[in-house]
């Protein structure tokens, strides 16, 4: 009867409640210490807790946050630690069993081992050793 922007209105004063509310469901799902890694130049915030299966990674800009993804580790695996590379480029994700680094531009995990027998140059592209 009223339609969409009356419905807006009606939730506007609501809307600091909300965005906490969709925080809070991106906040780690097991019972461990939380991990809140940033990486400050690009607005990416990698968000898990020890002992997790999975990491959550959000764009956070001028009040907004926005979960891009959430990725989960191989079966087995448990985070210990999380942290950004200098180029703020990849996560390293510590677990249980080895060291991971997530490439956000490609969204691929891999092995630090695995890596270590890749060089890349400026532009991304990757040869081997």
């Amino acid at each position: 009867m009223y339609g969409i922007p009356h419905t807006i209105g009606r939730l506007a004063p609501r809307l600091p409640a909300v965005a906490f509310g969709l925080l809070a469901a991106c906040a780690p799902v097991h019972g461990g210490p939380a991990i809140l890694a940033a990486a400050p130049t690009t607005g990416l915030v990698a968000v898990t807790a020890v002992g997790s299966a999975s990491v959550r990674l959000l764009y956070v800009r001028g009040g907004s946050i926005v979960l891009l993804r959430t990725v989960w580790l191989p079966p087995g695996d448990a985070v210990k630690s999380v942290t950004w590379s200098n180029s703020e480029r990849d996560v390293l994700i510590a677990t249980s069993g080895n060291v991971l680094a997530l490439d956000t531009r490609t969204w691929r995990l891999e092995s630090i081992q695995r890596l270590a027998a890749v060089v890349r140059d400026d532009a991304g592209r990757s040869r081997q050793r």
